[in-house]
């Protein structure tokens, strides 16, 4: 009798110890495998930490964005001497995320990072020919290794820096404007006898100027040449015969000094003006050949498209004053920088 009494609470004792161990080993998995936000007790404090975490991620994103725009910048000033236009944007606004009620706890997970400056002050500090050294962190280990063989020294060798040349931002231009001359001009509407009604047609134009240039402006010496032919309108007023209809030709050459300015309206595209003053010679002929000279001015504007570093698009408009044949200029052409 006392041999199964020993038996049985024997029994019911490693029955307990097994069904308990194997709840606790329950208990113990069901934990670990919970996350971090499940040990908050309210919804508010596991929203503000997820806000918190975002807003963490969306101020690093702006930081990569920043940097590499300013990599991008540097690179167009260094190998092709642009200044990239102010036109960045974060992708993210964090103005909002401020006004959110979020949770002041620092927690030991969260990354801090460092919001990227604006473009307006890392302009100033940043120069083309040198770059600020940054301190590259070197990481040690100590390894035990067992060998007989001796260990040869390492020779720190230092590469040379490249030396990147500067330009001072001038270079010089050539300016190739063919167009169309629109004449405005009617010499003698109602002539007396003895005199000649001259009116002209449109005709070629052909302009070329050549100079130094720099960021924002033009200056150098211009060419302008100019045909045009009479209308069929114009006829010479005989004493004798009367109205006698008229034909020929003017040629005009003009000598003069370029200057312009240049506005950027985006990366690629410029707006442009123009102004020059100088000399100019037409020769022309109708009932009788003659020529005029004088003082000579032309006004220009236009829009200028960069196609490469060394070529660009131009197309505008030219005003051309002189005596004989005043004219509006429709011109389209290319400027060459070298």
């Amino acid at each position: 009798m006392q041999s199964f009494r020993t038996t049985f609470f024997l029994t019911i004792f490693l029955t307990v110890k097994v069904f308990g161990q194997s709840v606790s080993n329950q208990q113990y998995t069901t934990i670990s495998e919970k996350s971090v936000t499940d040990y908050y007790s309210g919804m508010d404090d596991k929203s503000s930490v997820q806000k918190y975490k975002i807003k963490n991620l969306k101020g690093e994103l702006n930081n990569y964005s920043g940097r590499l725009f300013d990599l991008q910048k540097r690179f167009d000033q260094i190998f092709y001497g642009l200044s990239t236009s102010g036109n960045h944007r974060k992708p993210f606004d964090l103005s909002e995320s401020q006004k959110e009620n979020l949770s002041k706890r620092k927690y030991w997970y969260d990354s801090n990072f460092t919001r990227f400056q604006d473009r307006s002050d890392l302009a100033k500090e940043t120069t083309i020919a040198s770059f600020p050294e940054q301190e590259i962190p070197v990481f040690q280990e100590k390894v035990e290794v067992e060998s007989t063989m001796p260990t040869p020294p390492v020779e720190n060798k230092v590469e040379p820096v490249p030396v990147v040349e500067v330009s001072n931002g001038f270079g010089k231009y050539l300016i190739l404007h063919p167009g169309v001359s629109f004449p405005f001009n009617v010499h003698n509407e109602s002539p007396e006898p003895g005199e000649a009604r001259r009116e002209y047609v449109p005709g070629v134009s052909l302009n070329l100027a050549t100079g130094i240039e720099g960021e924002t402006f033009n200056l150098g010496l211009g060419v302008q040449f100019k045909r045009n032919s009479l209308d069929t309108a114009s006829y010479y007023n005989d004493p004798s015969l009367g109205a006698e209809s008229i034909s020929g030709k003017s040629h005009t050459f003009a000598f003069y000094l370029d200057m312009g300015f240049k506005a950027e309206i985006n990366q690629h595209l410029k707006a442009y003006f123009g102004t020059g003053l100088g000399y100019y010679n037409t020769r022309y002929n109708g009932h009788l050949k003659d020529y005029d000279d004088g003082l000579y001015g032309t006004g220009a504007i236009g829009l200028e498209w960069l196609l490469s570093e060394a070529i660009k698009f131009r197309f505008g408009y030219r005003y051309a004053h002189e005596e004989e044949v005043p004219s509006h200029i429709c011109e389209a052409g290319l400027n060459f920088a070298y």
